[in-house]
């Protein structure tokens, strides 16, 4: 059949099987019906986004030939059935056949089942934010949000969704978020994925690469927007929360120390009752005040808080969480009830609660109902006088405790709300907040979360604890998260609470600060939780490596354009970059940002040696230029104050002077490139204003940064491109450094269109360092224009006839 949008509805003894649905040319909708009626996921307009509906709709007769090999075409994908076997085949045009799975009983009435065939060698990455595993070719996991402190981590997790990438090259979403679990490969030859309830609802896109998936995937559910350019700074949060006169504190250490700070993010008892949205006076005698210092510092204010309304009554278990986490700050009693009586009444009396009696960990009391618009804006009114007065955004906490049998406006089965209970929390507060804003760009901070939220930026990893296990965990989280299309999530810095001891206190930073979110986690008793809280040496790692993290500022924000522009993480495991690669499948313990870096972070006490696998090219370590050749594993020596990170042989790297905040002015007008073998390579740089949402109208520049040698001659040519597009803040030039790496002894150097500088070996514009094989280049380059720097290089015999 041709490939015209078109949906296809399927009809076996004049009853109606299922719908077919091409939203693209390499992805496929698959919707079952039960007992002749079509079960759409009621939520999966929110899901996805909206795109136009196909007008015409054809009738395929599943009974006019048993025997038959039915098939619908799109222009890249085929689904034939398999009338005899009872199976479905889904074939890309070129690449054959990928994906084959068993036809689902029409007349089912209990629990939902999508049964899969595998292969022998096949692996499976995602179904969520999971801490126990990344490449997965066996197991069981339920799909089940839950509250996952560190100690339970090995076995569930905060977000858990029907969403996996199979090693054969396509993704797989289930729009059904009801309880369920994912069994694979037991017994052998299948991936089952049952459901308490609801519907088969699935969409798959085929790729077969990786980025591609994601591309398209994001492309149906929403790709993130660009933060705020000063989210990519530090951050900082107290557990518990410090007073205000330990907060301003706090930041003026940060500025005497250099230390750089963006964001103060304040823990739940910044508030009089959880939730009347009142500061706690006692903590904060005058908030305006506060937070006018805290402008003044260059420090942006967020608060925690959770969707549900304590009633009265102190609950047993917030008695012992109290104990057991130690979490009420000085100043706040240790029995307080911390009861929102009057809100509570207020949301029960309107009908604004999903649930009435949810138990978190701070209490007892109603969750909110996102699903209905009143209930959102009411909320949302409660926090406008905070926002009024300088509060930037919200870290929305806690998403996962809503109980069974909860109602929601939209009409949600009641047991399907809990698993996307984090979603619309997340998509209420983000959108409103971005409303608020106006042109301003909104953020938030999720912890539970569901497919498709990576379009409401932010998420955090949950709650861990200083030990060489969790970083582990947490970098499996991550990735997984990435290959989900999250490209911004963050594991704290030392985890939420206890003491780590000075090498745990190096090892977490020079993971975490690399994060796409990058929050310390301090306490107000716990010195050595600080950034300067152990020893020197502690404090010199952490700001070496903090200080890189901001240095790479304009790597990081040119990987976020292409998160917004093609749905790429920005923190990639291997197989993302490296899928035709069988070694860098499993592996987990390295990442990288982006397509330049590989960062392979320590992961165990006291080795002097790591081993790293190295992709195909050459790699140097950042720190020191030593040079490893890959494909291939290799002995890495460690240093206690470095985290092993290295550049990929021919992609320029950018970079930009350490800032002790991210003004609101920012521009990129000094930019240091460099440059490492083989000399062919390039990248851009991304830059608009780095806080409104005039990039989405096109206020933005790209400019081109490329490196290659010349045939047949001993030189090498650096081109900044002019810049294309324009945004008012964007400078008229930039001071340029030019890092040469491992290059052979220089000749000279020469701007094209001028004379080469004199041939001593220094001048004021270059310098070549003979023990580091490092040529340095400082020039001023007009940014409408552009510069091309030409490096030519001693013949090894000593000629210099290659000079013009």
């Amino acid at each position: 059949m041709a490939g015209e949008p078109t949906r296809f509805r399927l009809i076996r003894n004049k009853l109606l099987v299922g719908q077919i649905h091409f939203p693209l040319p390499n992805a496929v909708r698959i919707t079952w019906a039960r007992n002749g009626s079509l079960a759409q996921a009621r939520f999966a307009p929110d899901v996805l986004l909206p795109r136009a509906v196909p007008p015409e709709e054809k009738v395929i007769d599943l009974n006019s030939d048993p025997d038959a090999r039915l098939g619908i075409c799109s222009p890249e994908l085929r689904l034939v059935f398999e009338q005899t076997a009872n199976k479905i085949d889904l074939h890309h045009h070129k690449e054959g056949a990928f994906f084959r799975q068993n036809m689902p009983s029409p007349h089912s009435q209990a629990g939902i089942s999508l049964e899969v065939d595998t292969d022998v060698s096949e692996a499976f990455y995602g179904f969520g934010e999971w801490f126990n595993g990344f490449r997965r070719q066996s197991g069981r996991l339920t799909l089940h949000n839950q509250e996952s402190p560190s100690f339970l981590q090995h076995k569930r997790t905060y977000s858990a969704f029907p969403l996996f990438l199979s090693e054969k090259g396509y993704l797989l979403l289930v729009l059904n978020a009801h309880p369920g679990e994912a069994i694979i490969n037991q017994p052998p030859g299948r991936l089952v994925l049952n459901f308490d309830g609801g519907c088969l609802d699935y969409i798959i896109v085929y790729g077969p690469s990786f980025k591609r998936i994601l591309r398209d995937y994001t492309g149906l559910t929403g790709r993130p927007p660009l933060p705020p350019l000063w989210a990519f700074g530090l951050w900082n949060t107290s557990y518990p929360v410090e007073s205000q006169d330990q907060t301003l504190k706090r930041v003026r250490e940060h500025r005497s120390r250099g230390m750089p700070l963006d964001v103060i993010v304040l823990d739940y008892h910044w508030e009089e009752a959880f939730h009347n949205f009142k500061w706690r006076r006692r903590l904060f005698p005058d908030p305006p005040f506060l937070i006018r210092s805290l402008r003044e510092n260059g420090v942006k204010l967020g608060l925690i808080y959770t969707p549900y309304i304590n009633k009265g009554g102190l609950p047993l278990f917030k008695i012992l969480a109290r104990l057991y986490a130690k979490n009420a700050p000085d100043g706040v009693p240790f029995f307080s009830v911390d009861a929102a009586t009057e809100v509570f009444g207020q949301a029960q009396t309107l009908g604004f609660l999903a649930h009435p009696n949810v138990t978190w960990w701070l209490g007892r009391g109603g969750a909110m109902d996102f699903t209905n618009p009143a209930a959102v804006e009411w909320w949302f009114n409660l926090q406008k006088p905070l926002l009024d007065e300088g509060v930037y955004f919200f870290k929305n906490d806690g998403g996962e405790y809503l109980p069974p049998k909860s109602k929601s406006f939209k009409g949600l089965e009641p047991d399907e709300y809990h698993n996307l209970y984090g979603f619309y929390y997340a998509k209420a507060l983000y959108e409103k907040l971005q409303k608020h804003h106006g042109r301003e760009r909104a953020l938030i901070f999720s912890r539970t979360t569901w497919a498709g939220q990576q379009r409401y930026p932010a998420v955090f990893l949950g709650d861990q604890t200083p030990e060489f296990k969790h970083i582990a965990a947490t970098m499996r989280c991550g990735l997984n998260m990435s290959l989900a299309g999250f490209a911004y999530w963050g594991a704290d810095v030392f985890g939420l609470y206890r003491r780590p001891r000075p090498e745990l206190h190096r090892r977490y930073s020079q993971w975490t600060l690399f994060n796409p979110i990058a929050r310390y986690f301090s306490a107000p008793d716990v010195p050595e939780r600080d950034p300067w809280g152990l020893d020197q040496e502690c404090e010199g790692n952490f700001r070496r490596h903090v200080e890189l993290r901001l240095r790479l500022r304009p790597h990081y924000y040119r990987l976020a354009y292409l998160a917004y522009t093609q749905g790429l993480p920005l923190i990639r495991p291997l197989c993302l970059e490296f899928q035709d690669d069988p070694e860098a499948g499993p592996i987990w313990s390295q990442a990288m940002i982006g397509e330049a870096l590989m960062i392979a972070p320590v992961l165990k006490p006291g080795p002097a040696h790591r081993a790293t696998y190295f992709p195909e090219g050459k790699w140097y370590s950042w720190w020191d230029d030593r040079p490893y050749q890959g494909a291939g594993w290799h002995k890495v020596e460690i240093a206690s104050d470095q985290v092993p990170l290295f550049v990929r042989g021919g992609c320029p790297l950018l970079l930009s002077p350490v800032l002790q905040f991210i003004p609101h002015d920012h521009s990129f007008s000094e930019l240091e490139i460099h440059y490492y073998p083989p000399w062919e390579g390039k990248t851009f740089l991304y830059e608009d204003d780095g806080l409104t949402l005039d990039y989405q109208q096109g206020a933005f520049g790209l400019q081109g940064v490329s490196c290659r040698r010349e045939a047949d001659r001993c030189a090498i040519l650096a081109t900044v491109e002019p810049a294309l597009g324009f945004f008012e803040a964007r400078p008229a030039t930039r001071k340029v450094t030019f890092v040469f790496h491992d290059l052979d002894p220089v000749e000279g150097v020469q701007y094209l269109g001028e004379q080469t500088e004199p041939r001593n070996g220094a001048s004021p514009g270059w310098n070549y360092e003979h023990p580091l094989r490092r040529l340095t280049i400082r020039t001023e380059v007009s940014v409408k224009e552009g510069i091309s720097c030409r490096v030519v290089l001693k013949r090894p015999e000593g000629r210099t006839d290659l000079l013009p």
